[in-house]
């Protein structure tokens, strides 16, 4: 974590915009909870909540000491809305659930 921002503070000196805009999609990512083996909880802490937190860490003090600068990190709207299905069945299930 933080190896992008610590290469740009170390080329440029200074980050003025920072966009934390990963976050972790593979195996295991619409799991049902009882179902996710807690490594890919892990892998979703690591990439969703410490790796942005990391990054801010990093460039934060910059900012504060210039007196200038932005961070943005992006998130899902998928919180504000409920599911249209559970984990696992979701739009691309509910279609083949039509089409037959």
């Amino acid at each position: 974590m933080g190896a992008a921002a610590a290469v740009v503070l170390e080329l440029w000196g200074r980050i003025d915009p920072l966009v934390n805009n990963g976050r972790y999609v593979g195996p295991g990512h619409m799991d049902r909870f009882l179902d996710t083996p807690i490594e890919l909880v892990e892998r979703h802490l690591t990439a969703n909540i410490l790796a942005p937190l990391q990054n801010l860490k990093m460039v934060l003090p910059g900012m504060l000491t210039r007196g200038s600068g932005t961070a943005i990190t992006i998130t899902s709207g998928a919180g504000l809305h409920n599911p249209p299905a559970p984990a696992g069945e979701g739009l691309s299930t509910l279609l083949v659930r039509r089409v037959a």
